[in-house]
């Protein structure tokens, strides 16, 4: 057992796992995820099995979803210990998550920006995350200088828990860390919010080169608020003004340098002007009907 141990060492600190050993930071991280007796809980690496533990006592049932098998010495045990534990050992970047009610986890901070993302197309009521302190309070609190940063506004509602010492993890990161919670956004909470609702639709189509994400984008917008003769050009336009990059890149290419330029280009769009003189309102959702030519 000591020699499992002594090799599960150098593989937390290649995969850059901080186990939270804080037995009040763990308890407040449960309690501020309002878990109900009901509820399916998935937490995303889960380590020694410290907050899975706490989760069990709360929750119907907890899926952990582990990558490093080594760990496994203490995971088992933990599942015959609790009958409502499932570990799946696997890449929860790459596997299929289970129906779920709720997402509480600490995760290793070297993969935030590919599992939030993720989260952008998975099904969830809250999610309950201890990430690092940078990217947490970044956007909390709206003030982004990433990709992800943006993104993850235009896909929840985010608020800011609380800071958590870097002395509370073991081994200890080299930056403190943040708890937040992630409300998901359906795309209708944005149509007043004409930058957030943007970006989110040409994330939809991130596969796509940016020439053809922004008009589909762009004529979402529109039918959402009710035009009928408005043509994405009047938008075009303006942001092409202030957005000095090449159309052709695919969006999920985009560098996070163009991408912040892109959010800002869409900061100074007259939307009453390319309306016709009228503001944008509620009405038609069948956008794909009305403008399917340019799709």
């Amino acid at each position: 057992m000591e020699t499992q141990k002594r090799e599960v060492t150098p593989s937390v600190r290649k995969l850059n796992q901080h186990f939270l050993t804080d037995e009040m930071v763990l308890d407040d991280i449960v309690l501020n995820s309002n878990i109900e007796s009901d509820d399916i809980v998935l937490e995303i690496g889960p380590g020694k099995g410290d907050l899975t533990r706490k989760l069990a006592e709360v929750a119907r049932k907890v899926i952990a979803v582990e990558y490093d098998k080594r760990l496994s010495q203490y995971l088992d045990k933990l599942m015959e210990q609790y009958p409502n534990v499932e570990i799946i050992y696997g890449d929860a970047l790459k596997i299929k998550f289970p129906k779920i009610d709720r997402i509480v986890s600490n995760i290793p901070f070297n993969i935030t920006e590919p599992l939030i993302s993720r989260l952008f197309s998975e099904r969830f009521r809250t999610a309950t995350l201890l990430v690092g302190e940078t990217y947490g309070k970044q956007v909390a609190k709206g003030h982004s200088v990433s990709r992800i940063g943006l993104l993850t506004r235009a896909y929840f509602k985010v608020d800011y828990v609380k800071d958590i010492p870097s002395t509370c993890f073991d081994p200890e990161p080299a930056t403190n860390g943040s708890v937040i919670e992630l409300y998901p956004l359906k795309k209708q909470n944005l149509e007043q919010n004409f930058r957030e609702y943007i970006i989110r639709c040409i994330w939809d189509q991130r596969t796509r080169p940016l020439s053809d994400a922004l008009p589909a984008a762009i004529f979402q917008y529109i039918s959402a608020n009710g035009g009928k003769n408005t043509t994405p050009n009047d938008f075009l336009k303006q942001i092409q003004r202030n957005y000095h990059h090449p159309l052709t890149i695919r969006v999920d290419k985009l560098t996070n340098p163009e991408f912040l330029d892109l959010y800002d280009s869409l900061r100074g769009i007259n939307l009453k002007k390319a309306f016709g003189g009228y503001k944008p309102r509620g009405g038609a959702k069948n956008w794909r009907i009305d403008y399917a030519k340019y799709l």
